[in-house]
């Protein structure tokens, strides 16, 4: 995966400037887009770490990456925040949802993904989706066999409960469940109409399948 994701990228550096272009050529949908700026983080090698720190301001995206100097690229660690709505740039349909995004975590090559292995966090802070919203989300991600993660989920909201998973695989085929329940009845009323099953008084399980590249 990591392998796929470096190549799919292409970088236009303009000269004497700390600018950049990007654009993919692999990923679904595609993504351009002119004016990254960077800088190289000199103390970092003081830690054997070669690290960046990328932003593009138009798009509200803050992005640290690096690499430790001995592994040649192949352990790439980074930390993103970000609205999540703005990066409808990359992915259409995440202008459906709005909040803030944090993630720290490694990218992991899927053919050496050990299960078990810690592949990174997530965050998300007052998001808001189809009318749902929830004060903070903590994702977890593991490998759970060479060629897929294992995302689990948690909520941290007074209102609104949220716990579960999803598994994504190499060729981005996903399924997950998530039970959920909450103690306001409009939320409620749309957790009934959305889930698969009824489990209890106000607590529902939600299933979902079906492959990111054409969300």
């Amino acid at each position: 995966m990591t392998n796929t994701l470096l190549n799919s990228l292409t970088f236009k550096a303009r000269c004497g400037q700390r600018h950049a272009s990007v654009h993919t050529t692999q990923l679904t949908p595609s993504y351009n887009a002119d004016n990254w700026q960077w800088d190289f983080k000199a103390f970092a090698l003081f830690k054997g770490q070669l690290d960046w720190n990328i932003k593009h301001q138009s798009q509200n995206i803050a992005l640290d990456i690096g690499t430790d100097m001995l592994s040649l690229g192949q352990h790439i660690h980074f930390d993103l925040l970000s609205n999540i709505r703005s990066l409808s740039a990359i992915n259409p349909s995440l202008a459906l949802v709005s909040g803030n995004l944090s993630a720290k975590g490694v990218l992991v090559d899927f053919t050496a993904c050990e299960k078990g292995t810690n592949a990174g966090n997530i965050r998300f802070k007052d998001a808001d989706a189809l009318g749902f919203k929830v004060q903070q989300i903590d994702v977890a991600i593991q490998c759970v066999k060479p060629d897929s993660f294992e995302l689990n989920y948690l909520s941290t909201d007074p209102q609104t409960q949220l716990k579960g998973k999803i598994v994504i695989d190499q060729q981005g085929h996903f399924k997950g469940s998530t039970t959920a329940s909450s103690s306001n009845p409009q939320i409620a009323e749309k957790l009934a109409n959305i889930s698969s099953k009824k489990l209890s008084k106000d607590r529902y399980l939600l299933e979902v399948s079906g492959n990111i590249n054409q969300l």
